[in-house]
């Protein structure tokens, strides 16, 4: 294996686009966002504080993850990554590349003694796992009551 990062550019919106599609779909999201509309996003996050970068291995891309590193709230001194979107291909799962990916964004992109925090949704099992063995443990529990539920947009 042999990953290589990359930061984003315009020219792979429609890409991430997708990437970011079947992220949405993999984690159980009620996202309801078209891919012209997560095109749109991925364009406003590029061009602001975001990061965006592409895992490739010998040029083929096979995965992106999105971040911001801040200082962290409590302790200004002590930089903080936030993962917002962290993906690996459906066909290229279980290959080690996601851990591979992870690490070398973390080494590479991310300042040294730095806390890495992320969301994961409950109904992404598959994504829990994996955080967990990345050495990842909960910290807090986001509850939500829904009076009634949101119809998408037809």
């Amino acid at each position: 294996m042999s990953c290589v990062i990359r930061s984003a550019h315009p020219n792979d919106l429609p890409l991430l686009a997708r990437f970011n599609r079947h992220l949405i779909e993999d984690e159980g999201s009620r996202n309801p966002l078209t891919l012209p509309e997560l095109e749109t996003r991925m364009k406003n996050w590029l061009e602001t504080e975001q990061e965006i970068c592409l895992f490739e291995e010998a040029g083929t891309p096979f995965g992106y993850a999105i971040y911001k590193v801040t200082p962290d709230p409590y302790f200004p001194e002590i930089p903080n990554a936030y993962i917002r979107h962290f993906f690996i291909t459906r066909e290229r799962r279980k290959e080690g590349l996601g851990k591979e990916a992870l690490e070398q964004l973390i080494a590479t992109r991310f300042p040294a003694s730095c806390r890495v925090t992320l969301e994961v949704l409950e109904s992404n099992m598959g994504g829990a796992h994996f955080w967990q063995k990345m050495g990842f443990a909960p910290y807090s529990t986001a509850l939500v009551r829904i009076k009634e539920e949101v119809k998408p947009k037809s």
